[in-house]
């Protein structure tokens, strides 16, 4: 799946910044703190203490293990979603086509409903 594709224009457009990784290749970083970090809508979820999830698991018969360390690489992003994520480089303006390291904030809305529906 391809991450970014060109766009043409965009009313949103956040510079790069490239930072080098401790095995000494680049990551290209967006710096959303120049305008759309502003815009954001945030949710907070705190997280549960071990042992209100362990007294809701309590009597369950089947349980599952999910794997989410590169999910935010599979979730695609709206379109709506897509014009506000763009990036400018040095060839041209690129959006992204699936979600941001944000996996956190997103999980963090989705873990309300799933406690809800676990403990039903």
């Amino acid at each position: 799946m391809k991450v970014i594709e060109p766009v043409t224009h965009s009313e949103w457009a956040a510079p790069i910044v490239c930072v080098r990784k401790s095995n000494g290749k680049l990551r290209v970083c967006a710096d959303f703190s120049t305008g759309l970090n502003k815009a954001l809508e945030t949710f907070d979820y705190p997280l549960p203490v071990p042992e209100d999830i362990f007294a809701t698991l309590n009597g369950g018969a089947v349980f599952s293990q999910i794997d989410l360390s590169d999910a935010y690489l599979q979730i695609e992003l709206s379109d709506e979603s897509k014009k506000m994520v763009v990036i400018n480089t040095h060839r041209g303006k690129k959006e992204k086509k699936v979600t941001l390291n944000v996996i956190g904030t997103v999980m963090s809305g989705k873990l309300g409903w799933l406690q809800i529906k676990c403990a039903a």
